[in-house]
């Protein structure tokens, strides 16, 4: 079964949600042709663009980091790698033998610690956010 709509209790800054401006963004770039697989890891380039300042203050103030999350449920397999603050691209090596079948790759951006009183002003949608700290 899919999910067709998650609730977050946050803002969440992705395609097809309004909980930030139309100028805010972030956008992962996984290109299938430039996987590469030797004998005992698949190598996966990608990287990523977000156009946010509030998240992009919290990310050099090092209270978020920007993850890809790799999962394969046929084989129990799970792990986050975190990009370094100061890059928007990596590569990862993920062992062939510890997936089954098919891995879902997901980039995000996630608090690295307790943030008190998070907000990006003028970002957040104010109908939903307006003056609202998370």
């Amino acid at each position: 079964m899919i999910a067709t709509k998650t609730e977050f209790p946050n803002p969440v800054l992705a395609d097809g949600r309004d909980d930030y401006i139309e100028a805010c963004y972030f956008r992962t770039f996984l290109n299938v042709e430039d996987i590469d697989v030797d004998n005992r890891n698949i190598i996966i380039p990608i990287r990523y663009e977000m156009k946010c300042d509030g998240l992009q203050k919290l990310i050099d103030s090092g209270e978020a980091v920007a993850i890809i999350s790799v999962k394969s449920s046929a084989a129990s397999y799970s792990r986050i790698f975190t990009f370094p603050a100061d890059k928007t691209g990596m590569t990862i090596e993920i062992p062939k033998y510890d997936v089954v079948t098919k891995i879902d790759v997901t980039c995000s951006v996630i608090a690295a610690q307790d943030i008190k009183n998070f907000t990006c002003p003028g970002e957040f949608n104010e109908l939903y956010f307006g003056g609202i700290a998370f």
